[in-house]
């Protein structure tokens, strides 16, 4: 009896020993599953954190390709603004008035024989081949003279003899038909003085506008000498036969009243400031019409070929063919205003 229940006490005894075994094993099992959730959990959070700070840089980096995208198209409007303002710039400079200046105010703007060759030079090579050239204003600043003339304290020294006086009146010559080759309307704009070859300017432009103050006088007979043919022709056609001979044989100063019944320019101002205005005016009719029939008309007038010959077409026909006379056409039927572009 004592055997069976020592065996049953052992049999329970290791049974509670297994048991306590199994616990255990369990304990430390369950112990290392919470290690693992532990982990997980960690891994988990760190998980989340990476991706929050994925997506917070994510966000950044839109923000970022939208804030660049805006700069970008913003400085592509820029860069665009900027090239049609420069290519209206250009265009405006080119379509424009061009100012041709003589600065001598000491002088009374008188011309030395330099700046006849310069002016000679300015206008062949630089303002006639503007392509976008429409008219060209002659101005003398300073209040006391337009142009007296040429600079004669250097005559002794450059005009003293048959051939250097010769040699110098080329000079001037080429430089009056420069003035009267560009190919759009030319304008003096005259005041006070307008003596010798002053006058001589005014007559190489297509018109004179004048300020009350203006006076002229052809002096050459005061000097010993001529003006060339150049000028003489301009004078004559201008004003007459009679009228030229008057001025030139008597080598009197006439004002602007008078400057004007005879036909030598096209308006008086009662001042500057009126002349300016009427020039303004003046320039901007001028510069609202076709600037191909402008350029067509001074070579008609210049060269004068005979009515319906094969010279006149030659100077008229590329204006039926232009893009200009297609739109004042279709405007003048839409009744519109036509915008030239001289093409």
């Amino acid at each position: 009896q004592r055997h069976t229940e020592r065996n049953e006490a052992t049999r329970r005894a290791e049974k509670a020993e297994r048991q306590a075994q199994a616990a255990k094993e369990a304990l430390s099992a369950a112990r290392g599953t919470q290690a693992e959730v532990e982990r997980l959990e960690r891994e988990l959070k760190e998980a989340r954190d990476a991706a929050n700070t994925f997506r917070a840089l994510a966000a950044e980096e839109a923000s970022a390709k939208r804030a660049v995208g805006s700069v970008a198209k913003e400085a592509k409007s820029a860069l665009s603004r900027m090239k049609e303002e420069a290519s209206a710039k250009q265009a405006e400079a080119e379509a424009t008035a061009a100012r041709e200046s003589s600065m001598a105010n000491e002088r009374l703007n008188a011309l030395r024989r330099d700046d006849w060759q310069a002016l000679a030079d300015l206008l062949s090579q630089h303002v006639s081949p503007l392509p976008g050239l429409r008219a060209l204003l002659i101005v003398g600043e300073g209040p006391r003279a337009f142009c007296a003339g040429g600079n004669i304290k250097e005559f002794s020294d450059i005009r003293l003899g048959a051939d250097a006086a010769q040699a110098y009146n080329q000079d001037v010559d080429q430089a009056l038909r420069a003035l009267a080759a560009v190919p759009v309307p030319t304008l003096a704009r005259i005041h006070a003085n307008c003596f010798g070859g002053g006058l001589m300017l005014a007559l190489a432009c297509d018109l004179r506008y004048a300020a009350a103050d203006a006076g002229f006088c052809a002096p050459p007979a005061k000097m010993g000498f001529t003006y060339n043919m150049v000028a003489l022709e301009r004078l004559e056609a201008l004003i007459g036969p009679g009228t030229c001979r008057d001025l030139l044989f008597t080598a009197r100063t006439i004002d602007a009243a008078e400057a004007l019944s005879i036909g030598l320019v096209n308006d008086v101002s009662p001042d500057v400031a009126a002349l300016d205005d009427l020039l303004d005016a003046r320039l901007a009719q001028i510069l609202a019409l076709a600037p191909l029939s402008h350029r067509a008309h001074k070579r008609l007038l210049d060269e004068r070929p005979a009515p319906g010959s094969l010279a006149e077409r030659h100077l008229t026909d590329h204006l039926y063919d232009s893009e200009d006379y297609r739109q004042a056409v279709d405007a003048f039927i839409h009744r519109s205003k036509p915008e030239f572009k001289g093409q």
